[in-house]
């Protein structure tokens, strides 16, 4: 089986010159997010890191956090992500659950943790001299861990492995209508299990990845979404309430596929996307 992270480099190969990721004033190259996301693989392993340990990562809504992303799993590591509304207390609790050995993209104060190695700037990667070759993962070796609310109790962290992304994003790009000539949009945090198809599904397809960094301004996403000609949407039924009536405002989209999970899809609101949408193809994905 390839695994994702050989699909995207795949991409990377094919077609170095075109759009990978692009947010308000920054945007990046295949070749570009392959460089960079390298670097911060070699920065990683020349630190002394070994496969399997855990990495800190901020979530935060931009381009550069994917990259970082990319150089951790690289780099044989497991990302944590770790979303800037967390509660110090509960950071410091994965910190500690996770025996993380470093951080990027966090704030040291808000780690108190001074035995990590933390970058705080994730915008460019640290300069390295070693530029070794990066064996591939293995399809059994985790990919991250990402942590339950906790809302009934002590906060459990749920391991993934790089063969069960694949799995997951192969199975998706057989049933749903993604195409590689169009735009898609990072809809949600990366410190929930729903951006994982939306961060690598796009660029495994060798499509373009757009992100808006603040998505709780609905109406300033809605006009984001129009103005990129973004094509697909996956939202809760409870921010596809409020985003309905500001994207019908903008009749020029693009939009072609809309999905909605995270909470049961009410008969009328699916009723609303299928009229509001008739050009897309709209799927419920919710199956707890």
């Amino acid at each position: 089986m390839e695994l994702f992270l050989a699909q995207i480099e795949s991409m990377c190969q094919q077609q170095p010159q075109k759009t990978a990721l692009t947010q308000p004033n920054s945007q990046l190259t295949y070749a570009q997010l392959w460089q960079q996301s390298t670097h911060w693989a070699q920065y990683l392993k020349d630190q002394g890191f070994e496969p399997g340990q855990r990495v800190l990562l901020g979530a935060h809504s931009t381009i550069w956090s994917l990259v970082a992303m990319l150089g951790i799993l690289r780099a044989q590591l497991v990302y944590v992500p770790i979303d800037p509304t967390f509660p110090a207390q509960r950071v410091r609790f994965m910190a500690q659950d996770t025996q993380a050995v470093a951080a990027l993209g966090i704030a040291a104060q808000a780690l108190d943790a001074p035995d990590l190695h933390i970058v705080e700037n994730i915008q460019q990667p640290p300069a390295v001299a070693n530029q070794a070759p990066l064996p591939p993962p293995a399809v059994k070796q985790l990919a991250y861990i990402m942590y339950t609310s906790g809302s009934t109790g002590k906060p459990k962290g749920v391991p993934v492995a790089h063969g069960q992304i694949t799995h997951l994003l192969n199975a998706l790009t057989q049933v749903l209508p993604w195409h590689s000539n169009t735009h898609y949009l990072l809809c949600t945090s990366i410190a929930f299990d729903a951006s994982v198809k939306q961060l690598f599904a796009p660029l495994m397809l060798g499509a373009t990845l757009y992100f808006y960094p603040l998505l709780k301004d609905l109406e300033g996403l809605a006009a984001y979404i129009s103005q990129n000609h973004i094509y697909a949407l996956h939202f809760t039924p409870t921010v596809w309430q409020r985003l309905l009536p500001l994207l019908a405002k903008h009749k020029e989209n693009g939009i072609g596929l809309v999905s909605s999970g995270g909470e049961a899809l009410p008969p009328t609101l699916a009723n609303a996307l299928l009229q509001q949408f008739p050009q897309a193809t709209v799927f419920n994905i919710y199956g707890p």
